[in-house]
């Protein structure tokens, strides 16, 4: 049974919350099409997210459905993992590397409960939740990138202490390693984004520092995967394989950290399905 969290459970905003078009494909497609529709899709955004009526928005999940029956998931995480396990993306079917059966959530039930959402996510350490109705039809999916979407950064504060989900167990990786080794370090420690540093030696004034100067996520490497980028030669310095990403430049990859400047010690991170 589900535990609603008292801070939560006042918030009426899971049914608001529910991505009522989620990417859906059958158990056949290949991966390289999973990754066309995940990367490039574009789709009406709520009125209640954006000022726009049009943007593009990125899937970070896509379903598996045959008919109304929901057979599994397959989510941005799963393209890392299987990047390093070097599957062969234009051969193999979702049906083989899909998760299944899915983490599902009551729609109706827990529809004026948003603490609910919030459980599932930290119990099974998941990013995604598959919203059903009372018939198990589907209803749509939720993850924590909808919910901060919805609420507005006061309540984010008043919900949650940035102590309460930071990390300071980064993980970080030098600007010239391959983006595989980004890959692997995600893979292995199951993080969605690695922060890219550089390091600054002691001095007679000071001493040693780690510079973060960018980072890379989870949906840049599906970005770059469905581009056809060569994982094992390309590095973050790389420049010249810009070309590669049909309009989007290989800096682009790098997000910026804003010339932070920091002691080892105090670098930590918000992770995405901490909030």
């Amino acid at each position: 049974m589900v535990h609603r969290d008292d801070q939560l459970s006042s918030v009426n905003l899971l049914a608001e919350a529910i991505d009522r078009d989620p990417l859906i494909v059958k158990s056949d497609v290949v991966l390289t099409e999973v990754l066309r529709l995940m990367s490039h899709r574009q789709r009406q955004a709520s009125p209640s997210r954006t000022s726009n009526s049009d943007v593009r928005l990125r899937s970070s999940c896509v379903l598996v459905m045959r008919q109304e029956k929901i057979l599994g998931i397959f989510t941005e995480r799963d393209v890392v993992k299987l990047t390093v396990q070097e599957i062969d993306f234009g051969t193999t079917k979702i049906a083989s590397v899909m998760s299944s059966p899915v983490i599902t959530i009551d729609a109706q039930a827990f529809q004026n409960d948003l603490g609910a959402a919030l459980f599932l996510f930290r119990r099974y350490q998941i990013r995604h939740l598959v919203a059903i109705d009372h018939y198990g039809r589907l209803v749509g999916t939720i993850s924590p990138e909808n919910i901060r979407q919805l609420l507005r950064p006061t309540s984010l504060l008043r919900l949650r202490r940035v102590s309460e989900i930071m990390t300071t167990e980064v993980i970080h990786a030098l600007s010239n390693v391959s983006v595989m080794s980004l890959a692997q370090l995600m893979s292995a420690h199951r993080v969605s984004c690695i922060v890219i540093t550089h390091p600054t030696p002691a001095d007679s004034n000071s001493s040693a520092r780690i510079e973060p100067v960018g980072i890379v996520t989870e949906r840049d490497l599906v970005r770059m995967k469905s581009y056809g980028v060569n994982y094992p030669t390309l590095t973050l310095s790389g420049r010249e394989r810009a070309s590669d990403f049909e309009g989007d430049r290989l800096t682009d990859v790098l997000r910026p950290l804003l010339g932070l400047t920091l002691p080892p010690s105090a670098v930590s991170l918000v992770p995405n399905e901490r909030i």
